[in-house]
């Protein structure tokens, strides 16, 4: 049966390579045109499930024995396009999560995705969802973002929250950038919480907050973004505006925030909500881990199943920080069964944090048992595949 036109688009000139694993022929032929307008060439998948097709352009071997894997285009591509069913294809043929994958939805096509749907996504890494052909220009842009951190590793996303009000969270999620050895991003997602720009007495310094980012819908230059942002040392952050109505941040303003870091090759952790709303589901599915600060108490595990029940189908990995003291005896197993998720770390109560943080905001010592757990996280085979530092028990 002869092949559509255009589908052997892969030239001999082509240094890069987007692979495409799409059925809707509306879908591949906008994915088809931006790429080729980009530069890029492109290998289309059903030239592998075919049995009697063949590789096209400078990928054609000069024995059918010589053609790459499907697996090894997975692993070597800078992008890959999918659209729904093309993922489903992924998770069944066992590839594995990587950087760089875009899906793609007709007009229309903006409707959550059905729970089967958006684990696969999950699951792979997508990073970015395009309705085409309306988003084709921020799509391009994407792309171009995708190719220029090619060969260096992409930042890692971390997003954290609480079983319970007063868990914790947003202490912790600052500790992680504090404890982090080189530049990080702390994005305040928490419209209602006491502010990441408080907790390090830094509500008063200049820089952007989120209604001054609002409107963007496009890509941010990586070292544009961190310029702009206020930090303290090598921290940046982004929080709400002191005295303004709350309100969520706007989704497309925080895609373009965790792109851009993560373009950078820099670490982001998201102060969670508790509660799902748009922004907060994004965050979850661009995070590399998700983590959850349950206090060790039966109340705190009884609020973390209810947080569980929202934030697991979304997120591609998640585990807990079990935070003493745990005034009932209740062991950390028996908090990580109650929970049904792995102890990433336990930590003991942080000595005169209150009055510290009244008086010069968070500070991390050597011995503190913040920056432990906050290290546990960072060598999280989710953050750092070549790290592993096993988690202590003591509460």
């Amino acid at each position: 049966m002869p092949k559509p036109p255009g589908t052997d688009l892969v030239h001999p000139a082509h240094a890069e390579v987007a692979l495409a694993r799409i059925d809707d022929p509306e879908l591949l032929a906008s994915a088809r045109r931006i790429t080729a307008s980009l530069g890029l060439g492109i290998v289309e998948t059903h030239q592998y499930d075919d049995p009697g097709s063949t590789l096209p352009g400078a990928l054609a071997p000069s024995s059918t024995s010589e053609a790459p894997s499907l697996r090894k285009l997975w692993e070597s591509a800078r992008l890959v396009i999918l659209d729904d069913h093309g993922a489903r294809r992924c998770r069944e043929d066992g590839l594995g999560r990587r950087g760089g994958i875009i899906s793609v939805v007709g007009r229309g096509g903006t409707a959550p995705p059905s729970p089967d749907a958006w684990r696969d996504h999950v699951a792979l890494g997508t990073e970015h969802v395009f309705e085409l052909p309306d988003d084709e220009h921020a799509m391009m842009q994407a792309i171009s973002g995708i190719r220029a951190r090619s060969g260096t590793n992409p930042g890692r996303t971390i997003a954290v929250t609480g079983a319970c009000g007063g868990a914790g969270a947003t202490v912790f999620a600052s500790a992680l950038a504090l404890a982090h050895a080189k530049e990080a991003l702390v994005v305040d997602l928490d419209s209602h919480g006491c502010g990441i720009d408080l907790l390090l007495s830094a509500e008063n310094d200049p820089g952007p907050r989120w209604n001054d980012i609002a409107a963007i819908t496009g890509s941010i230059a990586p070292e544009a973004l961190w310029s702009a942002l206020p930090s303290r040392g090598a921290t940046a952050f982004l929080a709400h505006q002191r005295g303004a109505e709350p309100a969520p941040p706007s989704p497309r303003a925080l895609e373009a925030i965790l792109a851009s870091a993560r373009d950078s090759g820099r670490l982001t952790v998201c102060d969670m909500p508790r509660a799902g709303d748009e922004s907060a589901t994004l965050a979850l599915a661009a995070a590399d881990l998700t983590v959850i600060v349950v206090p060790a108490n039966l109340r705190a595990c009884a609020a973390a199943q209810k947080v569980m029940r929202w934030a697991r189908p979304r997120s591609r990995d998640i585990g807990i920080i079990v935070r003493g003291p745990a005034p009932s005896g209740l062991a950390v197993t028996t908090i990580s069964q109650a929970c049904d998720a792995r102890v990433i770390a336990t930590m003991r109560p942080e000595p005169r944090l209150d009055s510290r943080l009244d008086a010069h905001g968070l500070r991390l010592s050597v011995r503190s048992p913040l920056r432990k757990a906050a290290l546990s996280v960072l060598a999280d085979p989710s953050i750092d595949p070549g790290s592993y530092i096993a988690p202590g028990r003591t509460l």
